[in-house]
């Protein structure tokens, strides 16, 4: 009898033990997982006791940025740029980096945001955040000026699409070209004289980019957007994960320059 009482109290004290343990552990694991949440975030300080937000970019893509190599940095990412940097306190300061180095150089902290057209790369975000988008450089549909027979793709059946050959415009009017009857397809060395042969009547419609459609219309080309955007590329600004602080406000600005329509304006001005 003795036996068997010592046998369940030596039982119950393990059992004990081991639920102990099992609470440690959890503990532990919680604490190490929950930690880098409590470890103070001092990176939206940081750039506003300095003055100064570090943006990297690559400035050889106007209208989005470019530089005149002497200092003096221009393009809407720019100014988006300046704006965060106002709206933080701060002045810009800008590093014209090559665009594979960009991610390199935010992880190594010699810029606190990158701002040059950059696309969400999932496979990166368990390093970096992403902003919401500011921009959508998406493929457009294009037709003549005040016409009213194309709205959309389904205009699209027995007309002529010009394109710049090679282009991930010419994959999506190819992509088109299955599901529409008789569209016939015009090729052109450039988005330019895609544009230009709607203008002139030799093709009904085309697909472009919206950066090079806002230069085509700048020139005094008579063409114009129909329809929705065919397809969808935004642009966000990057932030180290653990820079919660400065990501979650330059995501918050962003989202209020769209509200305010602070970035149509600055788009306008661009594009």
């Amino acid at each position: 009898m003795l036996r068997d009482a010592d046998r369940a109290l030596h039982a119950a004290l393990s059992r004990r033990f081991l639920a102990a343990a099992l609470l440690v552990a959890l503990a532990a694991m919680t604490a190490w997982i929950l930690w880098p949440h409590f470890v103070p975030d001092e990176s939206l300080r940081r750039v506003q006791e300095s003055g100064v937000l570090r943006v990297g970019m690559e400035a050889t893509f106007p209208p989005f940025e470019t530089t005149d190599g002497a200092g003096n940095f221009g393009g809407f990412d720019v100014d988006l740029a300046q704006t965060l940097a106002a709206r933080l306190g701060a002045q810009a300061e800008f590093a014209n980096l090559s665009y594979d180095t960009l991610y390199d150089a935010l992880a190594a902290r010699r810029v606190d945001v990158l701002i040059s057209m950059m696309v969400v790369e999932p496979e990166r975000t368990a390093d970096v955040s992403y902003s919401p988008p500011y921009y959508d450089a998406g493929l457009l549909l294009v037709a003549g000026q005040g016409t009213t027979e194309i709205t959309g793709t389904a205009g699209l059946v027995g007309r002529r699409v010009a394109v710049e050959a090679g282009s991930v415009a010419e994959e999506e009017v190819r992509r088109l070209s299955g599901v529409l009857k008789d569209l016939t397809i015009l090729t052109f060395s450039e988005p330019e004289p895609a544009l230009l042969a709607v203008a002139q009547g030799e093709a009904d419609a085309a697909v472009a980019d919206p950066v090079s459609l806002a230069a085509f219309r700048r020139s005094g080309g008579k063409v114009m957007a129909v329809g929705p955007r065919l397809t969808s590329e935004t642009y966000s600004v990057v932030t180290l994960r653990g820079d919660r602080a400065l990501s979650q406000e330059v995501g918050w600005i962003v989202e209020r320059l769209r509200a305010s329509g602070e970035l149509d304006r600055l788009a306008a001005k661009w594009f």
